[in-house]
């Protein structure tokens, strides 16, 4: 509905949302716009009862955890434009470029777990489709998933959409 209503999303006006400014330090919000991410194209799409945009709020601040219980990271950066469902569930996103983004859900809000692949996933949107992190044949899948490489923060296998190995 959106393409039909906005046009093709390379015409959204999306910006790359951190930069390589990809750290767990304090973002200076002032670098980004919010109407260059991708939620902020969708969020009239989307049941949302609050919108944060990029501002604090709208995702819990604790660690989300990988499927091996280390901390996969610590969530509510300031590039992250975020939002509250109807059903409780919390979204996030960014955007990769002017044609693609990422957005990751919580499908039970603050609720315990926080853990990747068990009530946290992440998916990439691409120009034509959106595809679930740990998808077997997709490339993180085969980087994050392969028993044989250790990648991810701290060495780790981390969100494997119940792959785990």
């Amino acid at each position: 509905m959106a393409v039909n209503d906005k046009g093709p999303i390379e015409t959204w006006g999306l910006a790359k949302s951190n930069d390589g400014r990809d750290s767990d330090e304090e973002q200076d919000i002032s670098l980004y716009d919010d109407t260059e991410n991708i939620l902020y194209h969708l969020k009239d799409y989307l049941k949302v009862t609050k919108y944060c945009g990029l501002e604090k709020g709208c995702w819990y601040s604790t660690p989300i955890y990988s499927l091996n219980g280390s901390v996969f990271v610590y969530p509510d950066r300031g590039y992250f434009s975020k939002a509250i469902l109807a059903d409780g569930s919390m979204i996030m996103t960014y955007s990769d470029n002017s044609d693609s983004g990422f957005y990751r859900i919580d499908i039970n809000g603050e609720a315990p777990l926080n853990t990747m692949g068990k009530d946290v996933f992440s998916f990439s949107i691409q120009k034509n489709k959106i595809i679930p992190w740990g998808v077997s044949g997709y490339y993180l899948f085969d980087n994050y998933c392969n028993p044989k490489k250790k990648r991810g923060r701290s060495g780790q296998r981390v969100h494997c959409m119940g792959h785990y190995k």
